[in-house]
């Protein structure tokens, strides 16, 4: 009777038996540590996607090939982001700049767990706009690039970044600081207040460095135009500089057969 009374009952759930899953039945799915590959990831592509534009010494130049200009003169948005284009095309140094160094805070912020949310957000905006400016009249919405990292940034702007990272750590600071009986909004606000000044450092921080080193890497491959008394050089192996018939290979005029003996 006992027995069967209590086959009938159900047993009573626990809290912990919600976080575990069938697949892993002895153990806990911690979704920061799922989510941190492609956190770090996505931080360091658009790290390298924002240096990259800084550091190309045509990019800014509006010249005809590989500048920013020609590039968005060739695309074909939707109606409703050719403003987004046309301001783009009226202030090209601007809109480039701001693109770049967008890109770099955002991975920054990332790959440090920095107000994850707040970066993953202005990460999939980039991505969104890119598909409504590029990608939707070049190739099929399902093949472009920009729409899995539009998918990649999702989670991030869901879950944030709960584990290692500096959000994580602010949030730990703050309660054991402030006590386990305080407030949910005072917590809050200390967390968004130090977070703040952090961001504005690390933003700051990473303006001055990416300025730096793109400046740097523009600068050392910038060619020189060649001067009027400079040797004239050929580049191209194997072919030599066209000369006159009378002139030897050094440069120098030859004279009349016999002369100067």
């Amino acid at each position: 009777g006992r027995a069967a009374r209590s086959a009938e009952v159900p047993r009573q759930r626990r809290h912990s038996d919600s976080v575990r899953h069938a697949y892993y039945p002895g153990r806990r799915m911690n979704l920061g540590v799922v989510l941190l590959p492609l956190r770090v990831f996505l931080g360091l592509i658009s790290v390298y996607a924002g240096m990259g534009k800084l550091s190309d010494p045509v990019y800014f130049d509006g010249g005809e090939r590989g500048s920013m200009v020609t590039w968005l003169r060739s695309l074909h948005p939707w109606p409703i982001a050719e403003p987004l284009r046309d301001l783009a095309l009226g202030h090209p140094v601007g809109a480039g700049l701001t693109v770049a160094f967008l890109q770099i805070v955002v991975g920054v912020l990332t790959v440090l767990g920095l107000w994850q949310r707040l970066a993953a957000f202005f990460g999939a905006s980039l991505s969104a706009a890119l598909i409504l400016t590029v990608s939707w009249r070049t190739v099929p919405a399902y093949d472009a690039p920009d729409i899995i990292y539009l998918a990649a940034w999702s989670p991030l702007i869901i879950a944030g970044a709960p584990v290692y990272s500096t959000d994580a750590r602010l949030a730990g600071e703050a309660w054991r600081r402030l006590g386990p009986r305080v407030g949910l909004w005072e917590l809050r606000r200390r967390v968004l207040r130090r977070g703040g000044l952090m961001a504005l450092v690390v933003a700051g921080m990473t303006l001055l460095v990416g300025s730096m080193l793109g400046g740097a890497v523009r600068a050392s491959e910038t060619v020189r135009s060649p001067e009027p008394s400079d040797v004239p050089t050929n580049n191209l192996p194997g072919s030599p500089l066209p000369r006159r018939a009378d002139q030897s290979p050094t440069g120098a005029t030859r004279g009349p057969l016999g002369e100067g003996r």
